[in-house]
């Protein structure tokens, strides 16, 4: 995927390809008798449910949200850690900070820092091209 197809894409596209490519997950069906949903797995072993997909999730009184890297920094800061975990954050934080650094101005220290969630999957997807890193699915 080219830059400017990476800066083409949705929101949702941006959750799925983070999803898939950074985070090394895959969608399966989790199900019983009483519900069924898609969740995110680890691709390795035999995978547990880390997410859902498109819907929060109440288990044992606890609320599961989706994954939405794209606009939720508390994941982002989780994909932020995978790209660290997986070896390519010098090249994810030269490619953010170049590309807070072409907005102009002074201070790109302090944008790079507060860069919003969406900025930062961009970067990370563009890592991960650049790297040629294969998720882990």
């Amino acid at each position: 995927m080219t830059d400017a197809e990476i800066d083409a894409l949705s929101l949702d596209a941006i959750r799925e390809q983070v999803a898939v490519r950074v985070m090394g997950w895959h969608q399966q069906e989790v199900k019983d008798e009483n519900f069924s949903m898609m969740a995110w797995h680890e691709a390795e072993g035999d995978g547990y449910m880390t997410f859902p997909v498109d819907r929060e999730y109440h288990w044992s009184g606890t609320v599961i949200e989706p994954f939405h890297p794209e606009c939720d920094i508390r994941a982002a800061w989780a994909m932020e850690e995978e790209i660290a975990r997986r070896g390519f954050h010098r090249e994810y934080g030269n490619i953010l900070f170049k590309s807070l650094r072409d907005v102009g101005g002074d201070g790109v220290a302090f944008r790079v820092a507060h860069a919003t969630p969406e900025q930062r999957c961009r970067a990370a997807l563009k890592a991960v091209e650049r790297m040629g890193v294969q998720s882990s699915a």
